[in-house]
């Protein structure tokens, strides 16, 4: 029993011996990590200055701060004290950090891309500008939101003019496809066809 109660004492006074600060900014993490927006919203609103960008990164064109942030809600993700929801792969990977101000990656996959992308055009809308990144990361990211029919106006005139004759391109070949099968009646050569069952 004295055992049972010297743990108890210690449990609390580990839990109270955080401020109240401290201790409000870890119950608003636990509440955005449940998908609260308005807990998600307070903590970057308290939160403190921040460091230095490091890694690639999609911002604003103007550097404009939305006032709300979408969280995904099909990626496992993780809230912090500062309000940096991060996003996990299936192998618990963190794909990409959402600090807010700007989109982080972690990763330089296709797929990591073009999510992070998505929730970049939902936070910012189409005005975006790619920080830290090297020039074959951002063609990357051009061809990425290309490929995928993403509206995006990117900052840098040479990265626009790219992702346009990609989109261009890409267009045209759906176009082709779609005119060749209706052509084609409509039927899809027997290879590729559904087999059926009997």
């Amino acid at each position: 029993l004295r055992k049972a109660i010297a743990g108890e004492r210690d449990a609390l006074k580990a839990r109270y011996r955080m401020k109240p600060a401290d201790q409000y900014r870890a119950y608003l993490a636990e509440r955005a990590g449940n998908g609260d927006a308005d807990a998600l919203a307070e903590l970057r609103r308290q939160r403190s200055p921040q460091r230095a960008p490091t890694g690639e990164r999609i911002e604003h064109q103007t550097g404009q701060q939305p006032e709300a942030a979408p969280i995904m809600k099909p990626a496992a993700y993780k809230v912090d004290q500062q309000g940096n929801v991060t996003y996990y792969d299936q192998q618990k990977r963190a794909m990409f950090t959402d600090r807010g101000e700007a989109v982080e990656f972690g990763q330089q996959e296709r797929d990591t891309i073009e999510q992070g992308l998505r929730l970049a055009l939902a936070k910012f809308g189409p005005h975006i500008r790619l920080r830290g990144g090297s020039e074959d990361y951002n063609n990357m990211m051009a061809d990425v939101a290309a490929d995928t029919g993403l509206y995006v106006e990117f900052s840098d005139k040479a990265l626009q003019d790219r992702y346009s004759q990609r989109r261009e391109a890409t267009q045209a070949s759906r176009d082709y496809f779609t005119k060749s099968k209706a052509a084609q009646g409509g039927q899809q050569p027997e290879r590729d066809r559904p087999e059926q069952a009997v």
